[in-house]
């Protein structure tokens, strides 16, 4: 005759019968995901404007940019178009993992807010020794800025 399965059985000696909040934790607030969602397709779109029509992409910040320097945008918006589409692919493929997917989720976030941070220093950086007008500068700064708070917004609902 069987015995009847406990929750003291071997079957199932590392589950514990009443999972915890770690274990299974709360869906992501909306307002999070959707600063996710935002930051990684902005960073996209982004991405594929400075990679694929460099001068056109930096035409709105009056920045001129000479044919032999298309180079550098088109470096950034590559790099761009890959981390945003790391943080879609991780948001929507790791939102059945056991964890919720927010380990990797937190490590994109903390990757796009750090990069966001440092457009910000740099953009500072050519603001103060002249290489940037001011207009320009405080346009770049203000959107560094506004993605560097939607990072923060999103990591703090993870």
């Amino acid at each position: 005759m069987s015995q009847p399965i406990t929750k003291s059985s071997a079957i199932d000696p590392l589950i514990e019968s009443n999972p915890t909040s770690k274990q299974y934790p709360k869906p992501i607030p909306s307002s999070s995901a959707l600063a996710i969602d935002i930051l990684a397709l902005g960073r996209i779109v982004l991405g594929i404007a400075s990679f694929a029509a460099p001068t056109l992409a930096l035409s709105p910040l009056k920045i001129d940019l000479p044919a032999n320097m298309t180079l550098l945008p088109r470096v950034f918006g590559g790099r761009d178009i890959v981390i945003g589409e790391w943080t879609r692919m991780v948001r929507e493929e790791d939102k059945n993992a056991a964890e919720g997917g927010r380990r990797e989720l937190k490590r994109a976030m903390r990757l796009n807010t750090l990069v966001d941070a440092l457009d910000f220093a740099a953009t500072g950086y050519g603001v103060v020794t002249g290489t940037l007008d001011r207009l320009s500068g405080g346009l770049l700064a203000g959107t560094a800025l506004t993605w560097v708070a939607m990072g923060l917004w999103a990591l703090r609902g993870l």
